[in-house]
């Protein structure tokens, strides 16, 4: 690993605010920052629709406001992001942070939602915001599966098409997610997925977690 490169990249997360909690969708507070690039300038990734051998990876549109909210209330769901949130922040994050990116475009791509393709069933959802450093394009992911689809290889199925999407779409040259220590199983996943353990975050006091005594892990791959 470049350990330069990725300091910079990490140093331009700080700077521009962004905190990801655990394995769920990035919550970007850095508001109209430059360095965050918006959907419309990736209008190939909006184009297409993603297929794995049991699932679709459709962008979601406003119509799936229900839906989202549906997958990050789940108590279990909650439970393993550590953190606590009410259906207001839920969907005030569907609002806020998704859909006024878009003006008028109908559906954000870096916003997929993971359905089953025999059973038409929406398991959960992927999200990620792309920014640009000193030292080229990252995105920053986060995901959720609900719980009675644990354990049966879908998040890993569905992460490695879209994260082999964005690489050569939107030619991302760094890729990082978040997850709390005491979360193995998304650990797992991002291991098999060619991540690795780059650091730790802490001054999460300001956090309504489940849990206070475990390290939130910063992971990586180039």
């Amino acid at each position: 690993m470049n350990q330069n490169k990725s300091a910079a990249n990490l140093n331009v997360l700080c700077a521009l605010g962004i905190v990801i909690f655990s394995l769920s969708s990035p919550f970007v507070n850095a508001g109209e920052c430059a360095s965050l690039l918006l959907s419309s300038e990736f209008k190939a990734v909006e184009a297409v629709l993603l297929e794995t051998p049991r699932l679709w990876l459709r962008p979601a549109t406003r119509a799936d406001r229900d839906a989202f909210v549906s997958i990050w209330i789940n108590y279990e769901v909650t439970r393993a992001e550590n953190l606590v949130r009410s259906l207001r922040d839920i969907e005030q994050e569907f609002d806020g942070k998704f859909f006024p990116k878009l003006g008028v475009d109908p559906s954000y791509p870096l916003l997929r939602m993971i359905v089953e393709k025999q059973s038409g069933r929406l398991l959960g959802c992927i999200s990620a915001v792309i920014g640009e450093g000193q030292s080229g394009r990252f995105l920053i992911f986060g995901y959720a599966l609900l719980p009675q689809y644990w354990r049966q290889k879908f998040m890993s199925e569905a992460l490695t098409a879209f994260l082999r999407h964005m690489e050569t779409v939107a030619q991302i040259g760094d890729f990082y997610a978040n997850v709390f220590s005491n979360n193995f199983g998304s650990r797992r996943i991002l291991e098999k997925a060619g991540f690795t353990m780059h650091s730790s975050l802490h001054n999460l006091d300001g956090l309504n977690r489940v849990r206070t005594d475990v390290e939130l892990l910063v992971y990586h791959r180039k």
